[in-house]
Order: C-alpha cells, then structure tokens, then sequence
C-alpha cells in the first residue's frame, strides 16, 4: 500500500482510501453554531449564526440557519440563509470558540431599537392624523363626535 491509501474501519467494515480524495464530511445539528458566508450587492460577507432547522425534503434537504446581517452594526436585523444543493450564494463553516458574536442583550436591543424606531413613525402619523382631522374635518362633513372617535388610537395586534 503507498502513503496516500489508509485503511479505515467503519462498522466493522474495512475500507481502503485514497486520502488525496477523500472529502472530509461535516457533522451539523440543529443548535450549532455556524459562520454564514452570504452574497450582498458588493461582495461576500461574513456574519455568525446558528442552525435553526433541517427540513428533510426528498428532491432537495434544506439546512435553515439564523443570522444576524449586522452583528454589530446599527440595525441587527436577523435573516435566514436556506443552504440546500441548488444554494450558490451562501456556505457555512463551525464557529470558532474565540469568534466574537452578538449576545442574548445585544440582539434585545437591536429589536427594541427598531421597535421604538417603528414606534415614533407610528406617533408621528397619528398626530398628523389628528392635525388633519382637528383642522380639515369640517370640511369633509365630519361632526366632532366622529373626530373624536377617529382620534381614538388604532390597536394593532
């Protein structure tokens, strides 16, 4: 046998390979923490994130993975990258133990951001709602008590 064949026992069964072309096949679960390696308009990016599902579908299995686009940035948003055989715009590879990621506070305070953010668009449109309302509503025939109703906030569930 030459230095590049290895003889290796799986399941009792012993197999000889060529280590010049043999792959190394990559163990994944659901939980485990990945680098995404996604397609933007400018090039490739790299972001953590963490394996979310595996759909076992028959004509193509799909790996779903959570991650966050900006971990650090302003925004935080978190995306999902669906890695399957037709997938040519995203990779994933194990996270290092000493790669820096956003934690469990850091991704709260992205969704909160954006919840206030949301918050003062919602505000804003109201009172320029109730503005329109108090100033112009007598003129499209509406009565006070109509108004008054229409200015009562608007619940959204």
């Amino acid at each position: 046998m030459n230095e590049h064949m290895r003889t290796i026992e799986v399941g009792g069964l012993k197999f000889d390979v060529d280590m010049r072309t043999a792959k190394k096949v990559e163990t994944y679960k659901v939980g485990d923490k990945v680098k995404v390696l996604w397609k933007s308009y400018s090039g490739y990016n790299a972001s953590p994130g963490v394996i979310v599902g595996i759909d076992a579908f028959n004509k193509l299995p799909t790996i779903v993975i959570a991650y966050v686009e900006s971990a650090f940035g302003n925004d935080g948003a978190v995306k999902f990258a669906y890695l399957n055989a037709k997938a040519e715009d995203v990779e994933i590879c194990p996270m290092a133990e000493d790669d820096v990621v956003p934690n469990r506070e850091t991704i709260l305070t992205f969704f909160n951001r954006a919840i206030q953010a949301k918050q003062l668009e919602i505000d804003q449109i109201n009172t320029r709602k109730e503005y329109f309302l108090r100033q112009y509503g007598t003129a499209f025939g509406v009565g006070a008590a109509e108004v008054k109703a229409a200015l009562d906030p608007v619940v959204i569930a």
